[in-house]
């Protein structure tokens, strides 16, 4: 007999219940904060805390960034503000530093909470500058016979689609809360190549704001189509969308 490690159904539900209950009353605290007169510091990290909670608790990806820039092309982006972790980075992080900052630069605060929030103000402006390159750079094309794909830090590579070798989802884990994450990985030979040289791009479900199973069906949709038939891109776009075909 094998024994279940899954929590029982009701523990999985009371644990987002639970946290839930905790982020509307930091909320609600921040809230009754600045009616009753609390410093703006104190009342704008449990805000920011509070917004950070519900964010994290959302759906990780509020609007797909999938474009139909013609009827020969379908362009996928990343969209920072479109997503939870995107978000987080351009706007929480750097004003929970600034609240910390202001916190600790009062007399009877200890030293600690001044250092920690340069940290967090620093921190969240090298995320938001990573987020903001990464949105200006990283790029996939879609056409009938080859992918035109250009990440941040990464030269342009356009892959015929007779050298996709394969695109692979595989379960990993968020690195930052240890959840399970779907990836998914692109293979593909170079066209300047020679024998069985490939090349592997993983983790493109980071840097595309499209749901990791839609954009490792859509590609696989794509690569097993026909390039001559008229409606692939059309079924293509509406499995990265998550649309019903």
């Amino acid at each position: 007999m094998t024994a279940d490690n899954n929590p029982p159904t009701t523990e999985r539900r009371a644990r987002p219940v639970f946290a839930y209950v905790v982020v509307v009353g930091m909320l609600l605290m921040a809230g009754v904060g600045v009616a009753r007169g609390m410093q703006w510091s104190l009342s704008l990290g449990l805000g920011a805390i509070g917004v950070m909670g519900l964010i994290r608790l959302g759906r990780p990806i509020y609007r797909t960034a999938v474009y139909r820039r013609s009827t020969e092309e379908i362009l996928c982006r990343l969209i920072p503000w479109y997503q939870a972790t995107g978000l987080a980075a351009l706007v929480l992080f750097p004003l929970i530093g600034i609240a910390a900052i202001a916190q600790g630069s009062e007399p009877d605060s200890p030293p600690w909470l001044l250092y920690a929030g340069y940290f967090i103000f620093i921190l969240g402006i090298v995320f938001a500058l990573s987020a903001l390159l990464a949105w200006m750079a990283n790029r996939l094309v879609i056409s009938p016979s080859a992918l035109s794909l250009k990440i941040i830090f990464r030269g342009q590579q356009r892959i015929p689609r007779e050298n996709v070798q394969a695109i692979t989802p595989s379960m990993g884990s968020n690195a930052a809360t240890g959840a399970p994450r779907l990836r998914v990985a692109l293979t593909y030979k170079p066209v300047a190549a020679q024998g069985d040289t490939t090349v592997t791009v993983g983790m493109l479900e980071g840097q595309f704001t499209v749901d990791p199973a839609n954009l490792a069906a859509g590609l696989q949709a794509w690569k097993d189509g026909d390039p001559a038939d008229p409606h692939l891109l059309d079924r293509v776009e509406n499995v990265l969308r998550g649309r019903p075909d």
